[in-house]
């Protein structure tokens, strides 16, 4: 917010103006000349800003007539356009003009207008975004933090800040399909839908970005090598101390608390960006998917609602193979296969409707009862709490103290029950235990060097205890 308290509405007169065409084109080709092709002490004057200018009015080929504005009453008529379009641009902020050498003027764009016009057309002319060689990138310079943690310190943060912008760049990839997906599917129009699925999503997506998320260098590729190696690097507190005293070798203002919340810091930033990736390229396929599929629907119902729509295409086809070279000078390959069959089917009548007869197949009885009997002893062999505590209950009664030499193995559920408790032995204290409530109340110890022996098996000697009820 605070930039746009910065911000000088006069800036924005130009653009809202009725020959807002004009100043666009004047913007271009002044930013291809002060800021892309900018030459080292190549400095522009105010001469060759309008001249440049005036060569793009004479290039272009829009229409190049002066339309009279209210928001542009204040500024001074000129005979000439480009000087006209020149001061405008200066006087609103766009350029500036300053003193140089002696009577020498220069001028550039101002610090605002420059960002801004950088920004506004960032937004049409977005270069491809080379995924596969960031990822590589990230993974190599995590393998180097790996081996030589204190020579190589200063790389977390660039491998940070790399995963962050390819955040950013996957995020805003997904953005658009899901946008184009929104239209796609809400389109009444299926000429309008096609073109946007053609043109923009196949052209401007498809075959940029998201083809290189599916190619072999896609971030599945690394992913998991990556998280390994920021694992590895986040809890090896040798390599954290060599980082640490890598980071203070170069920012010695930093002290080590700072240092060291700093790195951890851009690990977890890795290790968050090539965790939740795959969420998001999931989610850019489920919308593939829908436009594919609505897509589809499209096109089976234009060839249902025009019926002659392939031997249409057929005849284009036909009449472009035969043209000269005058007509369309395109080199035109020939199709055997192709053919009216392909292109069309002629609607035909449907053939009347006969009775047939119903044959009802016999009910699989075996099968079922295999089913079920299966599913019965599953639901009896799966954990039941509540039936191994009911059966400690019952061997202990009033007793503070038992072993497993006193319980007995009477029926299924109790063996069952008796197996229970021996996996108390090994999760017993795991997070995810189901006993959790059962240790609430009783405390399972092994008694060393001694065994339990039944007619069922033998197994290592149990104590169960009751706790207190002042440590429940």
């Amino acid at each position: 917010m605070q930039n746009f308290s910065k911000l000088n509405h006069e800036l924005f007169k130009p653009l809202a103006s009725s020959n807002a065409p004009l100043y666009k084109l004047a913007l271009e080709v002044l930013y291809q000349r002060l800021i892309v092709s900018h030459e080292f002490e190549d400095e522009c004057t105010p001469s060759e800003a309008r001249e440049t200018i005036r060569i793009g009015l004479l290039n272009s080929a829009y229409n190049n007539e002066w339309q009279e504005d209210v928001l542009d009453a204040d500024s001074v008529l000129e005979s000439d356009l480009s000087t006209r379009i020149y001061r405008r641009l200066r006087d609103t902020g766009w350029l500036l003009e300053m003193d140089d050498i002696g009577y020498r003027r220069i001028c550039s764009f101002s610090q605002t207008g420059g960002k801004l016009l950088s920004a506004l057309l960032s937004v049409g002319q977005r270069e491809r975004f080379d995924i596969g060689s960031v990822c590589q990138g990230v993974y190599t310079n995590l393998q180097a933090i790996h081996d030589t943690p204190q020579e190589n310190a200063a790389n977390i943060r660039f491998c940070a800040t790399t995963a962050t912008t390819f955040y950013q760049e996957v995020t805003t990839l997904s953005a658009t399909t899901r946008e184009l997906a929104y239209l796609i599917l809400n389109d009444s129009d299926n000429r309008s839908r096609m073109a946007t699925f053609f043109n923009h999503f196949m052209k401007e997506v498809f075959e940029q970005d998201y083809a290189a998320l599916h190619s072999k260098d896609n971030p599945y590729r690394y992913r998991n090598e990556i998280i390994t190696l920021v694992d590895i690097i986040s809890i090896s507190q040798p390599r954290l101390r060599a980082l640490v005293d890598g980071l203070l070798l170069q920012v010695p203002d930093l002290s080590r608390e700072a240092a060291l919340a700093r790195l951890q810091e851009d690990l977890a930033t890795i290790r968050k960006v090539f965790s939740h990736i795959h969420k998001i390229i999931d989610g850019m396929e489920k919308y593939r998917r829908s436009m594919v599929r609505r897509i589809n629907e499209s096109v089976r119902y234009s060839y249902r609602a025009t019926a002659d729509i392939g031997q249409r295409i057929s005849q284009l086809v036909t009449g472009l193979s035969q043209c000269d070279d005058s007509l369309y000078p395109a080199f035109t390959i020939g199709d055997h296969y192709l053919c009216a069959e392909r292109l069309f089917e002629p609607r035909r009548q449907s053939e009347a409707a006969v009775a047939s007869s119903v044959t009802i197949a016999p009910v699989p009885v075996a099968q079922i009862a295999l089913d079920r009997a299966v599913d019965a002893y599953l639901r009896r062999r799966s954990v039941n709490a509540k039936r191994l505590q009911d059966y400690i209950e019952q061997a202990m009664q009033t007793q503070l103290r038992i072993t497993t030499d006193d319980l007995p193995i009477d029926k299924l559920d109790d063996l069952l029950a008796f197996l229970e408790l021996r996996s108390l032995i090994n999760y017993s204290s795991h997070k995810n235990c189901p006993y959790r409530h059962f240790l609430k109340i009783f405390r399972v110890d092994v008694i060393a060097k001694e065994t339990t022996t039944n007619p069922y098996l033998t197994a290592p000697k149990l104590s169960i205890s009751r706790k207190e009820i002042s440590s429940c």
